[in-house]
């Protein structure tokens, strides 16, 4: 038999022979200490995911805290912001109220304006030889290069 089995294979063979086979209570033993080790492993893995989740939720619950504490600051800079451009549009109407002469002042002509055009207002006649600074005279038409004034004259040249 020797011949169909090589050298080593045979010794090895003959190794397991000589070797005492496992007792029945060893063999049980090994296993009860693998399925302890397998629970003890087992119940690591479920303890591990609690703490997983748990550590999910917490880190959910506190990105909601923070997005509503966003919300609220992002509310509060919105309320402010209307009040200060609310208090800014009286200010402005108040300052334009301001500007409106209530009183017509006499010392300076104005000359009625066009609508897009604004209205200037001219020096007081001065003594006669006075020079008068030169003031720009609104357009008495948008359309027309020349000031009121002058449109009159041309008017009244053209027909005589």
């Amino acid at each position: 038999m020797s011949g169909f089995i090589p050298n080593h294979l045979f010794l090895m063979v003959s190794q397991l022979d000589q070797e005492p086979a496992p007792s029945r209570t060893e063999l049980e033993g090994l296993t009860a200490r693998l399925q302890a080790e397998c629970l003890q492993v087992s119940r690591s893995v479920q303890e591990l995911r609690e703490e997983c989740c748990e550590a999910i939720q917490r880190e959910v619950r506190a990105r909601l805290e923070h997005h509503r504490n966003l919300q609220e600051e992002f509310k509060e800079e919105v309320k402010t912001r209307l009040q200060v451009f609310g208090r800014l549009e009286r200010e402005i109407r108040e300052l334009k109220l301001e500007m409106v002469p209530e009183v017509p002042d006499t010392s300076h002509t104005a000359i009625p304006r066009p609508m897009g055009s604004m209205t200037m207002a001219l020096p007081a006649v001065r003594a006669e030889g006075q020079v008068a600074p030169y003031v720009m005279e609104p357009l008495a038409s948008p359309s027309s290069p020349y000031p009121a004034s002058l449109q009159s004259e041309q008017l009244m040249g053209c027909g005589t």
